[in-house]
């Protein structure tokens, strides 16, 4: 996790330095990654509530009792980020699409550390496999997403709903795959319909 938190701050800086001021772009990689630990570990909790969160240190304890929640990590970094560009006034989309690759190498280099610690656990080398498709798409339709037709705006934020569109899909497929549950099931569904939306309104779409 240390290493994919170095990595993910590092591409971050590098991938948006040209386009936003240094101090606020350090500042909000910081937060974001607060976001993202904070909020796995309280989601893990909720959803776990009683099995082990038997006081308030062992929110925290990550060496003595582990679990984290990914979905609640997202959301958490989600909104933290939302939030962090209507602060600065930065167009919203535009930064989710450019901070897209860093994202999907974070989760792939975490996905793969949980496959390490897990010793061998198939499922989390299934999710890397996700992770890293993810990456592949973007690196695929970054510079070619304007020439679409139907995609009639042309606007920044179609490689970020689209990624996250085809990872819903996949991963709706691995949670059937390991019978994860009818959740989380309901919940790749969700995800996937609500950047769809999205990406048709964010595409002029929804205009005659």
């Amino acid at each position: 996790m240390v290493l994919g938190i170095i990595i993910f701050l590092y591409l971050t800086w590098r991938n948006l330095k040209e386009d936003y001021v240094d101090k606020k772009l350090i500042a909000y990689s910081w937060l974001a990654v607060l976001a993202f630990l904070v909020g796995g570990r309280i989601s893990y909790g909720l959803i776990n509530w009683g099995i082990w969160n038997d006081s308030f240190w062992s929110w925290w304890a990550f060496w003595q009792k582990g679990g984290f929640d990914y979905y609640g990590a997202m959301v958490s970094m989600g909104l933290t980020t939302w939030w962090y560009c209507m602060k600065n006034d930065w167009k919203v989309w535009t930064f989710f699409e450019d901070m897209a690759l860093a994202l999907y190498i974070f989760m792939a280099v975490l996905m793969l550390s949980d496959f390490i610690k897990s010793i061998s656990e198939i499922k989390y080398l299934v999710y890397f496999a996700v992770a890293v498709i993810g990456v592949i798409i973007i690196k695929l339709v970054s510079k070619k997403y304007r020439s679409f037709v139907w995609y009639r705006s042309g606007k920044k934020g179609f490689v970020f709903l689209f990624v996250n569109i085809i990872v819903a899909i996949l991963l709706l497929g691995v949670g059937l795959l390991f019978r994860n549950g009818w959740f989380n099931v309901i919940l790749n569904v969700v995800i996937c319909l609500s950047f769809l939306v999205q990406l048709l309104n964010l595409g002029d779409m929804f205009k005659k």
